[in-house]
């Protein structure tokens, strides 16, 4: 695993808001819409051994061009990761096991509403994750679940396939969250873990106590 992961957040919450440009009218200038932090109970991380890390926003930008003047949409996005090391064989010490929380804002313009996450399917939140990516692959899906979350039923789905972890190749599992609307957010999770490993319970119970908005303090 590297660091790369981190910017396919800031490509999933700004990549669909083009396509939108012809609906959203004239914007004001320098409009920004940031989502609230989301985050899994701390005692369900703790229990399942998964470390919590600082969270960080992510910013994404847009310029649209309406009535021959150009505006920008500034879109704030907040991810808070859990890393879990894994002390298997070859594995040992590594952080092997990834949880990630993601908040993204929903664009409010001219009284519509716009989120990229609001339609995204699992394979298309995966398949971003994937880009990041020269050493991972990830192939067909094997499990797919209804768990409850924020106060909503979000559909869970489980995709093999593999990635590269302390120089080797190994078989990996991923699991994602389809995107659940919360005060005024859309939020979705990602878990990421080698399949030898019984992780999908604890990625569940995390999906499972998802919290929203949390203090950014």
């Amino acid at each position: 695993m590297n660091t790369n992961r981190r910017t396919f957040l800031a490509t999933t919450a700004g990549a669909s808001l083009a396509a939108t440009a012809g609906c959203l009218g004239l914007l004001s200038d320098a409009t920004t819409f940031e989502a609230k932090q989301a985050a899994t109970a701390e005692a369900v991380a703790s229990e399942g051994n998964y470390v919590k890390q600082e969270p960080r926003k992510l910013e994404a930008e847009r310029t649209f061009s309406v009535a021959d003047q150009e505006q920008t949409v500034k879109v704030v996005n907040w991810v808070t990761e859990y890393y879990k090391t894994i002390d298997v064989g070859p594995l040992s010490g590594q952080r092997a096991g990834v949880f990630a929380a993601v908040s993204t804002p929903q664009v409010e313009i001219l009284g519509e509403s716009f989120n990229p996450l609001a339609d995204a399917t699992p394979r298309d939140i995966i398949s971003r994750f994937q880009q990041q990516y020269d050493s991972m692959s990830v192939g067909d899906r094997i499990g797919q679940t209804n768990l409850s979350a924020l106060g909503a039923s979000a559909l869970v789905s489980t995709f093999e396939g593999s990635a590269t972890m302390g120089g080797q190749q190994v078989d990996t599992n991923f699991v994602v969250s389809g995107s659940v609307e919360n005060a005024g957010d859309h939020v979705v999770s990602l878990g990421v873990f080698p399949s030898q490993l019984d992780e999908q319970g604890a990625v569940h119970a995390m999906i499972e106590n998802l919290e929203h908005p949390v203090s950014s303090e």
